[in-house]
């Protein structure tokens, strides 16, 4: 099944340098399809049959129509979508979600790349969005970034996976072992909400009989 990671961040925050960082030193052995979203001076090297370019304006929207005629390519075992930071993230993740809970997809991980000075210019006027960038992300890569920034993106997740750079592939796994904490934590949650409503109602119906 295709597995889908997002990576997503403002123009020139150095998302198709993380992409390409990816495709070197983490999925080197998977057929890949990269979606982009907008096109800055960067580019995706040449990597040859294994790794296949598809554009999209993101101003379209990600309507389940559209992402399952981009992302249903025979062949593919990765998807990597390259999101502008201004683009719509709670919809693309909401038509992924959808993807996934059908058995389409596979839901990777989510990735945001924080350049420092961007965020020192554009951090209050636009913190909504860098907010939701935040909140909607498990891992995160941060480009001269001050301790500020740090504390920042932590003060909304505590248990984010930041790097610098340097081993993307251990930083990588540690994303996808704090999400599947993450997930096994709260099916324990929702374990015992069902048990507590199951106990509260049999309390009542002892109480009535």
């Amino acid at each position: 099944m295709k597995v889908v990671d997002v990576v997503q961040g403002f123009l020139g925050s150095g998302k198709t340098t993380l992409i390409n960082h990816l495709l070197q030193e983490v999925f080197t052995l998977e057929k890949t399809l990269v979606l982009q979203t907008e096109w800055g001076e960067a580019a995706i090297n040449d990597y040859g049959h294994r790794v296949i370019l598809r554009n999209w304006d993101w101003e379209k929207g990600f309507t389940l129509l559209e992402m399952r005629k981009l992302l249903q390519l025979p062949g593919v075992e990765r998807i990597i979508i390259e999101l502008n930071g201004m683009a719509p993230a709670d919809e693309l993740l909401s038509t992924l979600g959808i993807m996934g809970s059908r058995g389409e997809i596979k839901l990777g991980n989510c990735i945001a790349v924080f350049h420092g000075p961007t965020w020192e210019v554009m951090g209050k006027p636009l913190e909504e969005i860098f907010q939701q960038m935040v909140l909607s992300s498990q891992g995160f890569w941060i480009r001269e970034g001050t301790p500020e920034l740090h504390r920042w993106i932590q003060s909304f997740q505590p248990k984010a996976c930041l790097t610098t750079g340097g081993n993307w592939q251990l930083w990588y796994t540690q994303i996808d072992r704090a999400k599947r904490q993450n997930l096994t934590i709260n099916l324990v949650k929702l374990s015992l909400m069902v048990l507590g409503m199951y106990l509260f109602y049999w309390f009542i119906i002892k109480k009535l009989t």
